[in-house]
Parts: C-alpha cells; sequence; structure tokens
C-alpha cells in the first residue's frame, strides 16, 4: 500500500518542501546562536578587565 502511495506522490514537490524546512531549520540554530552568542559577549563586556 505504501509502495502505490509513494508512486503517485510527487517527488520534485517533497524534495522542494524538503529543502524549504531544511533552509528554515537551519537559520532558526543560526539566529538561535548568534543571539546566544551576544549573551556571551555583554556578560563578558560587563565583567572589568584590571584585576
Amino acid at each position: 500500500m505504501i509502495k502505490e502511495v509513494l508512486k503517485h506522490m510527487d517527488y520534485q514537490f517533497w524534495a522542494e518542501g524538503g529543502l524549504v524546512l531544511f533552509l528554515a531549520a537551519f537559520a532558526i540554530a543560526t539566529t538561535q546562536a548568534l543571539l546566544q552568542r551576544r549573551k556571551e559577549v555583554s556578560v563578558v563586556s560587563r565583567l572589568p578587565l584590571e584585576d
């Protein structure tokens, strides 16, 4: 039954959809990483440099 469904599916549609989902996930992960880094930098910049 699954093979019949797969036969009728539009592979181009699923390939593009998968690519879009991958790019969206990558963008979200990158944004979160940058925001986390900015928080760390702001914490470090508040520390006094001289001992």
